[in-house]
């Protein structure tokens, strides 16, 4: 017997889901956070190659928690924007 979708669910235009929930993002930004103080633990103790390991690996996490921010409230506002319009046409 299959489950009743929530009124909730939705799939962006690219198909994805992950990018609903904002804790995927916050996730990505956390992990930075830690991998670039690994890298600072790293430059200080002089090993350069750990730190700029640590470092590149932090930058990507960077870029895609701020990459799914961004597509998270370009299609928050967008749903908003939709209600709204409704709101005003009912």
């Amino acid at each position: 017997m299959a489950e009743p979708r929530s009124s909730h669910s939705f799939r962006l235009p690219d198909g994805t889901r992950s990018v609903q929930s904002v804790w995927v993002w916050r996730a990505f930004l956390l992990m930075s956070l830690v991998a670039f103080g690994l890298c600072l633990t790293f430059v200080t103790n002089g090993w350069l190659l750990y730190a700029s390991a640590w470092g590149v690996i932090g930058a990507g996490w960077f870029a895609i928690s701020m990459w799914l921010w961004r597509k998270h409230v370009r299609e928050d506002d967008a749903a908003w924007q939709a209600a709204r319009a409704k709101g005003r046409a009912a």
